[in-house]
């Protein structure tokens, strides 16, 4: 009779447990240069917002990558005990503008259970 009754209470309470993801997502990415002009020699600072719905501690974003010219890379990384701070983050990185014509920004975000919506890529000028 208890074996009966502690399962008829763990389906209840299922959904409950499960809502959550059922709205959950692939992160997406968007970046964001926050200097009006770049200039070649001038530290900018790059921008990402990473959107994901439903970080719980067992369906997180467990990664977010920048890559600057296929060269100059960072990772933040989370995990169950480390959660990102909400549905919608911001993370900044600061980057030392070289002297080329252009810089090429790549970022992706993956979550654990979802993958990855794929990598994003914005081509910023660089002015002389």
């Amino acid at each position: 009779m208890i074996v009966k009754k502690a399962v008829c209470i763990f389906f209840l309470a299922l959904p409950f447990f499960l809502a959550q993801n059922i709205f959950a997502n692939e992160p997406h990415v968007t970046i964001k240069v926050l200097s009006e002009e770049v200039k070649p020699g001038e530290e900018i600072t790059i921008e990402l917002t990473i959107s994901h719905n439903a970080n719980s501690y067992l369906h997180y974003v467990e990664w977010v990558d920048v890559v600057i010219n296929d060269m100059d890379s960072t990772r933040w990384g989370f995990n169950g005990a480390d959660l990102p701070p909400a549905p919608t983050f911001k993370k900044e990185y600061k980057y030392q503008v070289p002297d080329i014509k252009q810089i090429r920004i790549a970022a992706e975000a993956s979550c654990l259970r979802h993958g990855s919506s794929g990598k994003v890529t914005l081509r910023v000028p660089v002015k002389r």
